[in-house]
């Protein structure tokens, strides 16, 4: 029974994507500037706001310089899907349990410093300052949901690493930039996805897509969320960019599904943490909104 379902789902994913593909082949123009942009976006914002994090992250497992503390701040700073592969590498060397790894995962994966004040707050709600309140929610949101799942998370390094610091610092800088190509093609392909919605669904009111394109991909429904913002009252709007941020978009669900299963990590409960997390920011942010901007 199990295998016929599943044989059932791999033929409608094939089926998908194959109908994806002839679309892409017949709509070149409409495809071909969706993957600019998106490339654009990656070269100009994008790697430099990850692959130096993703480095480092890779570096301190590694080179067994890790804590629950140090994964937990690194992950505040370092973001996704730098936790991901942190998490991964920790499983892989022994120094936490599967079910740690599957945990930490969600608490892990935000968006970095960088990308949440210059793009979140700059680019989205016009104000530097703001950003640094969603990102500071959003770290909130992380520790809390920490503190919840606390007993689930052990992380014991009972013997030395052996490698040596500059094999440890090559081998975080050949990873780190196959990660950040990987984070590159998902998001060019999610740019080329809202392109099409963008070209094909104009019939929906623009403030619908602009919400698709957040929970779908939290870049491209920033660089459009001016519709939304313009039927929304900025506390609710600010709100929800909260909550997005926080739960970041089935474009780094993906990415993170593909780090977790590979190392044979399951999925759900990276999923329930982001869920949670994006709905504790949206309370909190709604509740001192009106005490912070007034």
């Amino acid at each position: 029974m199990e295998k016929s379902i599943h044989i059932r789902k791999n033929t409608f994913a094939f089926y998908l994507f194959l109908s994806i593909s002839v679309l892409f082949t017949v709509c070149r123009e409409v495809c071909m500037a969706g993957a600019v942009k998106g490339l654009s976006f990656c070269i100009a914002t994008l790697i430099p706001a990850v692959f130096p994090f993703t480095v480092v992250c890779k570096l301190l497992v590694k080179a067994g310089v890790i804590s629950r503390f140090g994964v937990i701040s690194s992950g505040l700073v370092c973001g996704a899907p730098s936790g991901a592969y942190m998490c991964t590498e920790m499983y892989k060397n022994g120094y936490c349990t599967k079910h740690t790894a599957e945990h930490l995962c969600a608490v892990t994966n935000g968006m970095t410093p960088t990308f949440v004040i210059g793009f979140v707050g700059v680019c989205c709600l016009n104000d530097a300052q703001k950003g640094v309140f969603v990102y500071l929610i959003c770290s909130f949101s992380s520790i809390l949901y920490a503190f919840v799942v606390k007993k689930r998370i052990r992380i014991t390094i009972d013997r030395a690493n052996d490698i040596s610091v500059f094999s440890a610092f090559t081998e975080s800088v050949t990873d780190g930039i196959s990660a950040v190509i990987s984070l590159s093609g998902f998001t060019v392909f999610f740019f080329v996805i809202c392109e099409f919605l963008n070209t094909f669904f104009v019939f929906l009111p623009s403030h619908t897509l602009s919400f698709i394109f957040l929970f779908c991909e939290l870049i491209t429904g920033i660089l459009q969320s001016a519709p939304l913002c313009a039927v929304l009252s900025e506390r609710v709007f600010f709100s929800l960019m909260c909550a997005f941020t926080s739960f970041s978009g089935i474009c780094i669900h993906l990415q993170v599904r593909g780090v977790l299963s590979r190392a044979g990590l399951s999925f759900r409960p990276f999923f329930t943490g982001k869920c949670v997390m994006a709905f504790i920011s949206f309370i909190i942010s709604f509740i001192f909104y009106g005490i912070i901007f007034g």
